[in-house]
């Protein structure tokens, strides 16, 4: 009888919850802002519970990361998935899933101020290039491309631009930009 009144433990729920709780506090006050206890008091969750499922603020920030890449690899997926020709296919499913309206993990503002408040730790920024090198090797295309940098250096240089300055890009201008990196993929 006294099992059925526990609480059933749900541990993916609650690393859902700490991870979010953690990409709040990253997006409000950056990485340095972030705190063990700040962590545990916003998710509801006892401080215990979170160092079972993160052991330190830099486990918490590579769960934050991961979470946001598999995001990513997700809406990666879905559209290379729907894209008949091979020629270009990453790049273009890239450029895509950069400049779209996100759906998934957390929302759009919170996904993009986490990204950028990540940008400085230089761990972070070794894993990323090291998931894109991979993305480009399982999808066949060439790493070291210089067009297919471009092009999505592009779409990073859109993405980033519409966050810092949402006003600033004329939406027909910017869709221009988006068809054209988007037709450049086809000579990939």
């Amino acid at each position: 009888m006294f099992d059925a009144c526990r609480r059933k433990k749900q541990p993916q729920l609650v690393r859902a919850q700490l991870l979010e709780a953690t990409a709040h506090i990253v997006a409000e006050c950056g990485p340095a802002g972030l705190t063990l206890d700040g962590v545990a008091r916003r998710a509801g969750v006892s401080k215990g519970g979170l160092i079972h499922h993160f052991p330190s603020k830099q486990a918490l920030i590579e769960g934050l990361f991961a979470a946001i890449v598999q995001a990513f690899e997700d809406a990666l997926a879905a559209l290379i998935a729907r894209d008949d020709d091979p020629r270009g296919r990453f790049t273009r499913a890239y450029v895509a899933a950069v400049l779209a309206p996100c759906d998934g993990v957390f929302s759009c503002k919170l996904m993009d101020a986490c990204a950028l408040a990540l940008t400085g730790d230089v761990a972070l920024h070794e894993a990323w290039h090291a998931w894109m090198r991979d993305q480009l090797v399982r999808h066949g295309e060439d790493a070291e491309n210089v067009l297919g940098r471009i092009i999505r250096y592009a779409a990073d240089g859109l993405w980033l631009e519409a966050r810092t300055h949402p006003a600033g890009f004329p939406l027909k201008d910017r869709q221009a930009v988006i068809e054209r990196l988007t037709a450049m993929t086809y000579d990939l």
